[in-house]
């Protein structure tokens, strides 16, 4: 309750602060501030980048993409803040605005692209290049005239990506996704203890354990193709969940009034996947068991949970196997952090056992829907082997072993988190040819805009006649892209969809459709 005071009454204050100097100035005139993105985990306050938004506090949504100095698994990181920016800038149209950081040294000219076109890729309209000046002028943010012109020459690239695409970005807005990962404030709130996050540290029983996992679904979602969005508790409450075919689930504690709407979202036909110890409580801490009859679960008979701090090229890398899970296929997936057994109802069908050949992973027909419900955290086990062992740097090259982007990731992992998805019939609707190509979808009045980066290009280069197939386009007659602008990329019809040859691909383009 004090929690929720505290964000109820702060963002109401500062709702009537708004509207008065709106009243006073006009609809023109924004509030805002940076909101920052540097929380020690990625792990953005839900009050400040969606309630405050959704609530009128502020009316410009604004961030900053001071990621390629933190030990963050995937430049992806930068996708998923900018979800939650869009999250909370979607309930009142309102525009949104990137710090987008060109340090040199520290960044690299191929990252500073791939990060603005993800944040065009999320409804961006607003890049501030922070801070574009000779280091004569500042101690910290800036690019140096020593061996910075890369850096410079990408500056001027995007300034003039955005030109060319700047009658179809600006009116454009990013197509809503069918796959949902779940925000959930009382998880948030109880896994810290009502601290703050500086709270979390070696030995601490506050953890950032849930936001680690539910980085990592999205990680793996993105890769395999699905545009993924965000969902709060309140929207589960307000049935927005009826827009969307799956959901995943993350973190112990879970309001009671969202796990009532996701049971009843589920008898309808909805899909959902929880990992370890999801949902077995509500937002006081006391035992929620409103969910355990749509996953097929009894109650857990014991439980390793984890504590402290978790970051992907950090702890995790230490990180020794707990036990493993045998898949019905006959592969096993490591079990990481945390682990959960638990007595499946008789109606659950077993996917999965534990080394000790008790259930794993379990699925349950629930009305007209399915459920999943794993013992483990399967987007580690999905990050673990792909990330590079090595000392994590502060920024470097292209080169630097923590500047590469991992791509092989467990592939039983990545199986598990894709299958309720395959169960449910779900295929991405923008797809590329070669792997580590992550796409968005954006739709204008006259145009459909993908935002495309190639995120192997590290390991596998530039791309060569890569193809993106785009689904329900049936009327598409041309395409053409911000590096291949004086002529039409070849286009082809499949049915309903669309599918486009981009000649070449370095780190990032953007194709429009007409």
């Amino acid at each position: 309750h004090s929690a929720r005071f505290r964000t109820v009454q702060g963002i109401a204050s500062f709702a009537d602060k708004t509207a008065a100097i709106r009243n006073e100035l006009g609809s023109d005139i924004h509030t805002t501030a940076n909101l920052g993105g540097m929380h020690p985990f990625y792990w953005m306050h839900q009050s400040s980048f969606i309630e405050s938004f959704k609530h009128g506090a502020m009316t410009l949504a604004w961030t900053e993409d001071y990621t390629y100095c933190q030990p963050e698994a995937s430049r992806l990181v930068v996708d998923f803040e900018a979800a939650y920016l869009r999250k909370g800038a979607s309930y009142r149209n309102q525009p949104m605005m990137y710090y987008c950081m060109p340090h040199w040294p520290g960044n690299t000219p191929e990252y500073l692209l791939q990060c603005a076109v993800m944040e065009w890729g999320q409804n961006v309209k607003d890049l501030d290049f922070f801070w574009a000046s000779p280091d004569a002028f500042s101690t910290e943010n800036y690019v140096t005239y020593r061996g910075g012109m890369p850096i410079w020459k990408t500056l001027r690239t995007i300034s003039g990506m955005a030109g060319l695409l700047e009658d179809h970005l600006l009116p454009a807005r990013t197509e809503p996704a069918k796959v949902a990962v779940l925000l959930s404030e009382a998880s948030d709130v109880w896994e810290l203890n009502g601290n703050s996050q500086g709270s979390v540290v070696p030995g601490s029983e506050e953890t950032n354990i849930s936001q680690e996992e539910r980085k990592a679904l999205w990680y793996a979602l993105r890769n395999a193709g699905h545009r993924v969005d965000f969902v709060t508790e309140a929207d589960c409450a307000e049935g927005l969940l009826k827009n969307y075919s799956a959901l995943y689930v993350c973190g112990r504690n879970l309001e009671r009034k969202a796990a009532t709407a996701i049971k009843s979202w589920v008898a309808a036909g909805g899909t959902v996947l929880a990992t370890a110890g999801a949902a077995r409580k509500d937002e006081f801490d006391e035992p929620l068991t409103e969910l355990d009859s749509v996953f097929g679960r009894g109650i857990a008979k014991s439980h390793t949970l984890f504590k402290g701090p978790l970051r992907a090229r950090l702890e995790l890398l230490f990180e020794k196997p707990l036990d493993q899970i045998k898949l019905a296929d006959g592969t096993t997936m490591k079990v990481l952090c945390s682990r959960e057994e638990f007595t499946p109802a008789a109606s659950a069908t077993v996917l999965g056992k534990f080394g000790n050949g008790q259930p794993a992973w379990i699925s349950h027909t629930s009305g007209k829907g399915r459920a999943f419900y794993l013992g483990a955290l399967p987007g580690q086990a999905y990050l673990q082997p792909a990330i590079p062992f090595t000392p994590m740097g502060k920024g470097g090259s292209q080169t630097s072993p923590w500047m590469v982007e991992p791509l092989d990731f467990a592939a039983p992992a990545a199986a598990l988190i894709l299958e309720p998805l395959k169960q449910a019939q779900l295929q991405p609707d923008t797809q590329a040819s070669q792997r580590g190509v992550a796409l968005n979808r954006l739709k204008s009045p006259k145009s459909t805009l993908l935002t495309v980066v190639n995120l192997a290009q590290q390991t596998d280069g530039d791309r060569k006649n890569l193809e993106l197939r785009v689904s329900n386009l049936p009327a598409a007659r041309r395409a053409w892209s911000c590096f291949h602008a004086k002529t039409a990329l070849p286009l082809r019809h499949d049915g309903d969809a669309v599918i486009i040859t981009l000649p070449t691909l370095a780190a990032a383009d953007v194709v429009v459709i007409e």
